[in-house]
């Protein structure tokens, strides 16, 4: 998963290439995208990532509160199991079973003979799991499991209203343009019934039964959006 920093440096990445492919085009010199230059210089560019990261970090905080509370209760849960070296493991909605496992490295140095002699770092996991990594890696994987339970039951849900050629990829749908509508409120349908659940009290309870103890987390409140309007929405899925 792309983290918010990798994606600024990938967007300022991408305007500067399209600026040198538009001179090359027009057989110009390219202008620069931005004031900013590499680190010697008076405006550094990765000190203006870094400001502006936190600025956006920030303001995703304000803007998806609920997003960014639920997150943290799954990190939380899974920093907890990876404390007691326990694996972080979840049922998702179709029945899937998640294990995440995630060990620390430890590095190793091996002397050879090969051209004169050669020395190499090699790296293998060790018993321990890394509590950092389980924890960063956590919310991510559980978004994934979701958004994969949603692709099975949609496709489940497509066959079974008679659509036979669908394109899936991640989180984006296809099929033939008569078959669109029927697509898209199968989709919908099939959204608004996996969020029913208070699937986050689901996973909570189902960690703390493997870890045999209560965990001291809240579980984030259920917000007033009203499910079922999404059936209606005309950009659940575009």
């Amino acid at each position: 998963m792309i983290t918010c920093r990798e994606a600024i440096e990938d967007h300022v990445a991408n305007i500067q290439a399209a600026e040198e492919a538009r001179a090359r085009a027009a057989g110009t010199k390219p202008m620069a995208v931005h004031p900013f230059g590499d680190p010697a210089s008076e405006l550094p560019l990765v000190d203006a990532v870094a400001v502006l990261t936190r600025v956006i970090w920030d303001s995703i905080g304000e803007v998806v509160v609920a997003a960014r509370a639920g997150m943290s209760m799954i990190q939380g849960i899974a920093k907890v199991a990876a404390a007691k070296n326990k694996p972080l493991t979840w049922t998702t909605p179709t029945g899937f079973i998640v294990e995440q496992v995630i060990y620390r490295d430890e590095a190793y140095r091996v002397r050879t003979q090969l051209f004169g002699g050669m020395a190499l770092q090699l790296r293998e996991p060790t018993g321990r799991l890394d509590v950092r990594r389980m924890k960063s890696s956590a919310a991510p994987n559980y978004v994934h499991s979701m958004d994969a339970s949603h692709l099975i039951k949609s496709v489940n849900g497509f066959y079974g209203a008679g659509i036979g050629s669908i394109a899936v990829i991640h989180d984006s749908f296809g099929t033939h343009a008569g078959n669109t509508e029927t697509l898209r409120a199968v989709l919908c349908r099939e959204f608004v019934e996996l969020y029913m659940e208070n699937r986050l009290e689901e996973f909570k309870e189902e960690v703390e039964e493997a870890l045999l103890e209560e965990i001291d987390l809240e579980v984030p409140m259920v917000g007033t959006l009203d499910l079922l309007e999404i059936i209606e929405s005309n950009y659940c899925f575009a």
